[in-house]
C-alpha cells in the first residue's frame, strides 16, 4: 500500500500525535486518526495549530513536510530528518566544492542530467507540438539543446557552465509559450511571485520537489546548504536546488499536463500581482500529484527497466553525485 500525501489546508485544524497515530482535530469538531506508516510527505497551509511532539515524530521517520502560506505571502519552510549520516560524506563534499577542477567536473555531471531529460521530454512532446502545428519549433530547441550538450562537454569555465544552462531553459520556456493556449497567459518563467496558471503550478510543483529532495540529501548525509551549481546563500538550501535540476524538465511536463488536462482558469484567483490555485480545487491537485509522484518515470541513462517514483529519482541522483565526488580526479 502506497504512502500517501496528507494535506492540512483548513484554518484551525488541531493536529497531535497519540502513539503511532496523528490525529487531525477539525474546527467543526470532527477528526481523523491516521498512522504515520502511512504516510509519505505532508503539506501543511499555515493557521494550522501542530504539537511539537508531532514535527519531532515526522523527522525521526524521515516523512518531508513543506509548510505553505494560505494566501501566497511570505516562504515556504520544510520540516525533516536531520544529518544522521557519517562525517566523511559531508567532508568530501566540502572539498570537492572547494577544489575548482572536482567543482566544474560535479557541475557538468548534474547539468548533463538535466540536458539529457530536457531532450528526452521534448520527444515527449512532440505529439503536442505536431498538433499545434510548431514541429518545426521543437525540432528547432532539441538541436539547441543537443548543442548546449556538446558545449557543456567541452566547457572549461564555471561561469560559461552557468549560460550554457540558463539558455537551454530559456529555449524550453520558449516552447511551451507556443505549446499553450493564449489564455493562460504564460510569457516566460516567473517563480515569486508567480502571475499566471502556469507559473503557479510550477512553482507549487517546485516547491514539493524541493522538500522531497531536502529530505533525501539528509538522509545521504550531505550538507544541503553548500551547493556545487548554485551559490551558497543564507536562508537557502543551494544543494537542493543542484539535486532538482535533473528533474525540472519533468516537473514543467506534469505542471503543463496538469494545468491542461484537468484545470480551468476558474481554477485560479488571478490577480495583478500573483496567481495562486483557488482553495477548491487544491483536493484535485494534490490527487493527481500523488498518482504523479508514485510513476515520476525513469531518468536518462538510469538502469531501471521500470518507472521509477519521485522519491527513487531523487535518491538516484544524490547517490550517483556522491559516487561521482568519491572518484574521479582528486581535488586541487
Amino acid at each position: 500500500m502506497n504512502a500517501v500525501t496528507l494535506i492540512i489546508d483548513k484554518s484551525g485544524t488541531t493536529i497531535i500525535r497519540d502513539g503511532k497515530s496523528l490525529v487531525v482535530k477539525l474546527p467543526d469538531g470532527n477528526s481523523s486518526r491516521i498512522p504515520f506508516s502511512r504516510i509519505g510527505s505532508m503539506v501543511v497551509y499555515s493557521k494550522a495549530n501542530v504539537e511539537t511532539t508531532v514535527w519531532g515524530e515526522l523527522a525521526t521517520r524521515n516523512i518531508p513536510c513543506v509548510i505553505l502560506p494560505s494566501r501566497g505571502n511570505g516562504n515556504e519552510c520544510w520540516v525533516g530528518a536531520g544529518l544522521n549520516a557519517k562525517i566523511d560524506v559531508r567532508m568530501m563534499q566540502f572539498r570537492a566544492k572547494y577544489s575548482y577542477t572536482k567543482s566544474l567536473e560535479a557541475q557538468k555531471f548534474v547539468l548533463g542530467k538535466k540536458l539529457a531529460a530536457t531532450i528526452a521530454l521534448i520527444d515527449c512532446l512532440e505529439y503536442s507540438a505536431k498538433k499545434k502545428g510548431i514541429s518545426e519549433d521543437a525540432i528547432k530547441v532539441r538541436n539547441e539543446i543537443e548543442t548546449a550538450t556538446l558545449k557543456l562537454i567541452n566547457n572549461e569555465q564555471k561561469i560559461s557552465t552557468m549560460g550554457i544552462e540558463g539558455g537551454a531553459d530559456k529555449s524550453l520556456y520558449a516552447l511551451y509559450v507556443k505549446l499553450l493556449p493564449p489564455k493562460w497567459g504564460f510569457q516566460k518563467r516567473i517563480r515569486r511571485p508567480p502571475t499566471d496558471p502556469f507559473n503557479s503550478l510550477l512553482s507549487l510543483c517546485s516547491t514539493l520537489v524541493y522538500s522531497e529532495t531536502l529530505n533525501q540529501i539528509l538522509l545521504h548525509g550531505l550538507d544541503p546548504c553548500i551547493g556545487i551549481i548554485h551559490a551558497t546563500r543564507r536562508n537557502r538550501y543551494s544543494l537542493a536546488l543542484d539535486i532538482m535540476e535533473p528533474l525540472r524538465p519533468a516537473i514543467t511536463m506534469y505542471a503543463y499536463m496538469l494545468l491542461i488536462e484537468k484545470f480551468t482558469l476558474r481554477d485560479f484567483a488571478i490577480n495583478p500581482d500573483i496567481c495562486l490555485l483557488r482553495k477548491n480545487a487544491r483536493s484535485e491537485f494534490y490527487f493527481q500529484w500523488h498518482a504523479i509522484t508514485q510513476g515520476w518515470g525513469k531518468l536518462p541513462g538510469c538502469n531501471s527497466t521500470k518507472d521509477m517514483s519521485l522519491k527513487q529519482c531523487i535518491s538516484e541522483i544524490v547517490t550517483d553525485l556522491i559516487a561521482f565526488l568519491e572518484g574521479g580526479p582528486e581535488n586541487d
